[in-house]
């Protein structure tokens, strides 16, 4: 009995690869259009669990989305957007 695990491999709306670790801009669900800078935790097969960034936390830390509603950001804006949170 063989344990072959496949290998998730997912893109953001423009078809950036998405893994672990990566910063993103995703639909929090909270008011109508709200959007949150997010953190990739976990990759599933169809879905990605997300961690939000910042000090404005007002519903919940955690939470799925699809990765085509998600774009990946790049690690001078990050910087940018930690800092001026804090």
């Amino acid at each position: 009995m063989s344990t072959n695990k496949k290998i998730i491999e997912h893109v953001d709306f423009f078809g950036e690869p998405l893994l672990l670790g990566d910063v993103v801009v995703a639909s929090d669900g909270g008011a109508k259009g709200s959007m949150s800078v997010c953190k990739v935790i976990k990759l599933n097969p169809k879905m990605i669990e997300l961690e939000k960034i910042g000090k404005n936390i007002y519903y919940r830390k955690t939470f799925l989305r699809y990765p085509h509603y998600m774009v990946k950001v790049h690690n001078d804006v990050v910087i940018q957007y930690i800092l001026e949170n804090r």
